[in-house]
């Protein structure tokens, strides 16, 4: 349950970095 949350808490990251438009802060972001 625990490992869930955090995927989608690291999912709505990478959408809000995608919705400002820096792709570089995505890649960042998913390592």
């Amino acid at each position: 349950m625990a490992e869930q949350l955090e995927t989608v808490e690291n999912i709505r990251k990478q959408y809000i970095v995608v919705k400002i438009g820096n792709e570089q802060y995505g890649i960042d972001i998913s390592y």
